[in-house]
């Protein structure tokens, strides 16, 4: 009996570790995701906007890649409409070619988009980390300028991933605009879309994610203090923090929207205000009056003390990926969600993972506890079946009020497991009980009746 007692023992230990083999997967992830609706949904705000090249954009304006001239003008509309900042999820790793006017003279895009960029200090640019580009000391000085994370610390930060090599926006550009940001934004294993590194290192140091320096130009410069598990944001009067999950990363919290749904403006409806202003100027005003006037009040509603963030989702281009609502999902809106989060502060963590282990350990044995001290079969599976319940009840209540997410594969599948085995244990040890009782052989001293002394003994069979 005290072996079969420290056997029940071993078996949730050993049910935890089968489990943790399900770590490797991508199950936990989908866990997460279903976490993620039980809580209220993410507010799309109005100062976030996406300005997509989308089909209209096309259609509007011309086959893309548009020209840089283009990317200027719709700049200098934003401007003026009174964008707070405009982010491009767009990459000028090369100069345009020249081309010509429609007075056949030498035309020069990169010109236009350079001069537009020294009148204006609300664009921001882009570059991408890798692990093998070298670059030169004079773009890593103007990179460094336009990149790097002003007023902050870092504070026993071991999870922030730090890169070797980039590639950088041109710098006839780089070198005017208000600030730059990394694109790198990896899906997990699954090709889903979850976690972002809001900071990465390079060359030692820190910049931040596309849209975090005109996130943070947007909450006024704040202190950056960089530790890791958490990013906290400090200014004068206020200060938030940024959780990280177990890998140093944001956990993104999608608004529960299709994408079409996002505050969403198309690039081609700020060009056409500068095809309606040619077309006045050549024309006269009296056809396109009413067009201008009404495109223009819709425009400067959306725009008006919005970050802008400008990013392909035509049909026709390769900028998609998945996420939980969406199987075809525009990857700009990765720093959308990235923006629109941290300015509604409405974020969501993860424990370690040994709290995940331990929580699984501590109900599989439990089950063993409790079924062990249960006699009837029907009893047992009742309460094991219980039990398995109210350990995801427990998790399920515990994130919507903390939004700290506890692993659910762990103690859900060591629980399951434990409690099969408790079943077949128990099943077994009750068939040989019953065997083992079945075949006792009874000797009964049998008195004869005539007196004798000698007795006489029957066996029975049970």
């Amino acid at each position: 009996m005290i072996k079969r007692n420290a056997f029940s023992y071993l078996v949730p230990v050993v049910c935890v570790v089968i489990s943790c083999l399900m770590l490797f997967t991508t199950l936990e992830a989908k866990f997460s995701d279903l976490f993620q609706r039980i809580l209220p949904p993410t507010q799309l705000r109005n100062d976030v906007l996406l300005v997509g090249v989308d089909d209209y954009s096309i259609e509007t304006i011309g086959s893309f890649p548009f020209t840089r001239d283009v990317y200027a003008d719709c700049i200098t509309v934003m401007e003026e409409m009174g964008a707070d900042s405009v982010v491009f999820d767009l990459s000028f790793i090369d100069h345009a070619r020249a081309g010509v006017n429609d007075n056949f003279e030498p035309f020069y895009p990169d010109e236009v988009m350079e001069d537009t960029l020294k009148d204006t200090n609300r664009t921001y640019l882009n570059f991408t980390f890798d692990y093998f580009t070298d670059i030169e000391d004079e773009d890593k000085a103007i990179l460094d300028e336009k990149g790097l994370l002003k007023n902050l610390e870092a504070k026993d930060d071991t999870l922030t991933v730090e890169f070797t090599g980039v590639v950088p926006t041109i710098s006839n550009f780089l070198k005017y605009a208000a600030g730059a940001g990394f694109v790198n934004a990896d899906p997990d294993r699954d090709n889903y879309y979850r976690r972002v590194y809001p900071v990465a290192k390079y060359d030692g140091e820190y910049y931040g994610l596309l849209t975090f320096p005109a996130v943070l130009k947007k909450l006024g410069n704040p202190e950056i203090l960089v530790e890791k598990r958490k990013i906290t944001l400090k200014t004068q009067d206020d200060s938030f923090t940024i959780p990280r999950g177990n890998d140093g990363k944001l956990i993104l919290k999608y608004p529960n929207v299709q994408f079409n749904d996002y505050n969403y403006l198309s690039i081609g409806d700020i060009y056409r205000i500068v095809q309606l202003r040619l077309y006045m100027q050549e024309d006269g005003s009296e056809y396109y009056i009413d067009e201008y006037n009404e495109l223009y009040e819709m425009l400067r509603e959306k725009l008006q003390n919005a970050l802008c963030i400008i990013g392909t989702c035509a049909t026709s281009t390769s900028d998609y990926g998945v996420n939980q609502y969406e199987a075809q999902y525009p990857l700009p809106g990765v720093h959308y969600t990235f923006a629109n989060q941290i300015l509604n502060r409405d974020f969501v963590s993860e424990s370690p993972v040994w709290v995940s282990v331990l929580y699984g350990l501590i109900f599989a044995l439990l089950i063993v506890f409790v079924t062990s001290k249960i006699k009837s079969t029907g009893a047992k599976i009742f309460y094991g079946l219980l039990i398995l319940i109210a350990e995801s009840a427990v998790l399920v209540l515990y994130y919507k009020f903390t939004r700290i997410y506890v692993g659910e594969v762990v103690p859900l599948v060591s629980s399951i497991l434990t409690y099969i085995f408790t079943l077949v244990i128990g099943f077994l040890s009750a068939s040989k009980d019953k065997k083992f009782i079945t075949n006792v052989k009874i000797y009964v001293r049998m008195e004869e009746t005539n007196g004798t002394t000698s007795p006489t003994y029957m066996r029975v069979n049970l």
